[in-house]
C-alpha cells in the first residue's frame, strides 16, 4: 500500500500489504493480463453485438463518411469531411479497403469504426497500467469495457474524428511517459539514441494526426509540449526534438496544405458556429458564459461521466440514446439538475486533489532546481524536491517514474479542465446541451489518474475483499498450490489496517473513495443495460437497414425512383444505403419551406436540378409536407401529377404518369 505499491512494473499488491514472493508476483501478473485480456474481448464482443443489431442507426453525418470512403475508392481524395474544414477524413480513408473487401454498407461502416475503437481501448489500458500499475490499467479498462452509454454511442459513430483523435492523442502519451521516466538528461549509448528518436517521431505523427483529426485536442498537444520542454529540455533541443517537429508536420501535412489553400478555412468555420448571433469577439459575456457553464456542469460532463438520468432543457437527445438514461424537460433545476451538478462538482474535486500533490512538487521542483528563491518551502515541499530533481541528477529509476507520474498527472487532469473550459465558451453548451456532448470526448482521457487517485484511498477496504477472489483465480488458473491461503488474513496485515484506520478520518476517507470508485462502475453496468435494451428493439434496429429504411428503399425500387429531395437527416443516409443506385439533395428541414438547404456534396444538387421528376420524402407532418404544392410552385419545382404515400414517419411524393 506504499506509493512504490503502483509503480510502473510492480504487480498489482493481492496480499494486501504481505511480502509476496517473486514466483508469486509473476503469477499475479500473468492474471491481471489474462483478465484484461478476458475484458478486452468482452469490449469487443459487446459493440460487435450492438453492431449486428443494427445500433447504432447510421444518420447522414454517418453515412457522408461511408459516402467519400466509396469515393476514394473511385479516386478522389478528400482532407476533411464534406461542407466541414474541421474534421479530417482518416475514418473514410480507413472504410475504403473494408468497403472494397466486403461492400459499403452501415455494417462495414460500423466495423471500421469498432477497429479505431478497440485501438483507443488497449492504448488507455496500457496508459493506466503503465503510469499508474496494474490494478489502475484493469480499472480503466473495465470502465471503459462498460461505457458510459455516450462513449459507446460515439464509439460506434463514425461522424467525424472524434476516435482517431483520442487514439492518437492516447498513444501519444504512452510516447510521453515513456521519456518523461528516463532518468538521464540524454540518452547515453546509439541505442538508446536511436530508440529515443524513434519514440519522439511516432509522438510527433500522432499529434500531426490527431490535429488534422480533430482540431479539439489543441489544448491536449499544448499541454503535452508544455511538459516535455519542462521536463526534457535539453533533449527537445537535440535531432529528437527536430524529428519530432518533423514528423508532426507529416501527421498534420493535409490539414496545413488545406488551410493554406483555402486562408485559415478551419478557424473561420470553428469559431463562426460557436459563437451566438451577433456576438462579434471571440469570448461571450459573462452572463452567457455563466449559463454555458452551468448546463455543462449540469448536463454534459455527468453524461460524459455516466450519469444514469440527465435532463435536456434546449435541443434534442439523440434517437440511439437510450431513453432511460436521458429525458428532454422544459423545467430547470429540480433534483435531477442538481444531483448531476454535485455528481460533475464531485468529479472535478477527485480531479483536483489527483492534481494537488504534482503541483506541490512541481513547486518543489522549481524551487530547488529553477532558483525560484520566493516560493516558500515546507516540509512537505522540501521532501517532494528530492523526487523532483532535474533529470541531470536522477540516477533511480523509481524515483524517476514518480516524477513522470507527476508531470502525467498535471498533463491528464489539465486536458480534461481545458476541455470544460473551452467547452464551456460555447454557444453550443447551451444551445445543443446534449449532442454537443461529443466535444467533451477528451475528458476520457482522464481515466487513468480518475481512478488512481480514488484507488489509492479505496485499496484500504477493497483490497481485503479482493484477495480470496485473487487467490482461487490464481489457483484455479495456474493450478497453483503453493499459493497463500485464500481466506486469511495475516496478522500482520491486520495490524497495518488498525494503524491506517486509528484516524476516523481515514476511514472515512477510504470510504467515500470506495464508494465513488463502486458508484461509477455501477454507473457503467446501469448503462449496458440500458443500451441492450435499447438496442433490442426490433421495431427500430435491424439489418441490413433499418426497418422505416428499408420500407423507403423498397419503395423507391418499386416505382423506379431514382432521385429525390428530403430533408437533410433522411438525404445522404439513404443514398448511402443504396450504395447511390438513389441520389438525393437536401430541401426544407429547418428551414419553413422547400429550399436547398446543407447540402455537402454539390454534384447531388447539379443531378437533381436536371431530373425532370424527382421524388420527395418530407417528414410526416412538417411544415413542409403540409404546404407541399403551395412550397412547389413557389420555387418552381415539379409538383402536378404527383402522389402522396405515408411510409413510417415520412410523406413520399412522387410523379405517377
Amino acid at each position: 500500500l506504499d506509493e512504490t505499491a503502483d509503480a510502473p512494473g510492480n504487480t498489482p499488491d493481492v496480499n494486501d500489504g504481505a511480502p509476496v514472493q517473486p514466483a508469486f508476483q509473476h503469477t499475479y501478473a500473468r492474471l491481471a493480463s489474462r483478465v484484461a485480456l478476458g475484458l478486452f474481448v468482452v469490449a469487443a464482443l459487446y459493440r460487435l453485438y450492438l453492431i449486428a443489431r443494427g445500433w447504432p442507426l447510421v444518420d447522414s453525418d454517418e453515412a457522408i463518411v461511408g459516402l467519400m470512403g466509396r469515393h476514394i475508392l473511385r479516386g478522389e481524395f478528400p482532407v476533411f469531411l464534406w461542407g466541414q474544414s474541421y474534421m479530417g477524413a482518416l475514418q473514410s480513408y480507413l472504410a475504403a479497403p473494408l468497403f472494397a473487401l466486403f461492400g459499403s454498407s452501415d455494417f462495414t461502416l460500423h466495423i471500421a469504426e469498432l477497429l479505431i475503437t478497440m485501438g483507443f481501448i488497449a492504448a488507455m489500458y496500457a496508459l493506466g497500467r503503465a503510469v499508474y500499475g496494474q490494478i489502475v490499467g484493469l480499472l480503466t479498462l473495465a470502465w471503459l469495457m462498460m461505457g458510459p452509454p455516450i462513449a459507446t454511442l460515439r464509439e460506434l459513430t463514425p461522424a467525424g474524428g472524434y476516435q482517431e483523435m483520442l487514439l492518437f492523442t492516447a498513444l501519444l502519451l504512452l510516447g510521453l511517459w515513456a521519456r518523461l521516466r528516463q532518468p538521464q538528461a540524454l540518452p547515453r549509448t546509439r541505442q538508446e539514441w536511436r530508440r529515443c528518436i524513434a519514440v519522439y517521431a511516432g509522438m510527433g505523427l500522432m499529434a500531426g494526426g490527431a490535429l488534422w483529426a480533430d482540431i479539439l485536442v489543441a489544448p491536449a498537444l499544448l499541454l503535452v509540449t508544455v511538459a516535455l520542454l519542462a521536463r526534457r529540455t535539453r533533449e527537445v533541443f537535440t535531432v529528437a526534438g527536430l524529428a519530432l517537429v518533423l514528423f508532426f508536420l507529416i501527421g498534420a501535412a493535409p490539414a496545413i496544405f488545406y488551410n493554406i489553400q483555402y486562408p485559415n478555412a478551419t478557424y473561420k468555420q470553428v469559431s463562426a458556429q460557436n459563437r451566438r448571433p451577433g456576438q462579434t469577439g471571440p469570448l461571450p459575456t459573462f452572463d452567457q458564459w455563466r449559463m454555458q457553464a452551468g448546463e455543462t456542469l449540469d448536463v454534459a460532463f455527468p453524461t460524459i461521466l455516466g450519469s444514469p438520468y440527465v435532463c435536456v432543457k434546449v435541443g434534442a437527445v439523440w434517437f440511439n440514446y437510450p431513453p432511460a438514461e436521458a429525458t428532454s424537460t422544459t423545467d430547470a433545476g429540480g433534483v435531477c439538475d442538481l444531483s448531476n451538478m454535485g455528481f460533475s462538482l464531485a468529479a472535478l474535486a477527485v480531479l483536483g486533489i489527483a492534481l494537488w500533490q504534482p503541483l506541490l512538487a512541481l513547486l518543489a521542483w522549481a524551487r530547488a532546481i529553477r532558483g525560484y528563491r520566493w516560493l516558500k518551502a515546507g516540509r512537505q515541499l522540501r521532501r517532494l524536491a528530492k523526487d523532483a530533481a532535474s533529470p541531470a541528477t536522477v540516477r533511480d529509476q523509481a524515483q524517476s517514474d514518480r516524477v513522470a507520474r507527476y508531470w502525467i498527472s498535471v498533463v491528464l487532469v489539465g486536458i480534461v479542465v481545458a476541455n470544460l473550459s473551452v467547452y464551456s465558451l460555447s454557444v453550443d453548451a447551451q444551445r445543443y446541451q446534449f449532442t454537443s456532448v461529443r466535444y467533451l470526448l477528451l475528458a476520457y482521457l482522464s481515466a487513468p489518474v480518475l481512478f488512481y487517485t480514488l484507488w489509492r484511498p479505496a485499496s484500504l477496504l477493497l483490497l481485503p475483499l479482493l484477495r480470496p477472489t485473487t487467490m482461487r483465480l490464481t489457483r484455479l488458473f495456474f493450478r497453483d498450490r503453493k499459493a497463500p491461503s485464500a481466506t486469511a488474513i495475516p496478522a500482520s496485515i491486520r495490524k497495518r489496517l488498525r494503524e491506517r484506520f486509528a484516524s476516523r478520518w481515514a476511514f472515512a476517507r477510504s470510504l467515500v473513495a470506495g464508494l465513488a470508485l463502486v458508484t461509477l462502475l455501477l454507473f457503467g453496468l446501469i448503462g449496458v443495460w440500458f443500451t441492450l435494451a435499447h438496442a433490442n428493439n426490433t421495431a427500430a434496429y435491424g439489418q441490413p437497414n433499418p426497418p422505416v429504411d428499408q420500407q423507403l428503399i423498397a419503395f423507391l425500387h418499386q416505382q423506379h425512383i431514382t432521385a429525390f429531395y428530403g430533408d437533410y437527416w433522411v438525404c445522404d443516409r439513404l443514398v448511402f444505403e443504396t450504395r447511390e443506385q438513389v441520389i438525393c439533395a437536401s430541401r426544407g428541414g429547418d428551414k419553413p419551406t422547400l429550399a436547398l438547404n446543407t447540402n455537402r456534396y454539390t454534384p447531388y444538387v447539379a443531378a437533381l436540378a436536371k431530373t425532370p421528376y424527382p421524388a420527395y420524402i418530407l417528414p410526416l407532418h412538417s411544415q413542409q409536407d403540409r404546404a407541399f404544392a403551395a412550397d412547389a410552385a413557389a420555387l418552381g419545382l415539379p409538383y402536378q401529377g404527383y402522389q402522396r404515400v405515408v411510409i413510417g414517419s415520412y410523406a413520399v411524393y412522387y410523379h405517377a404518369p
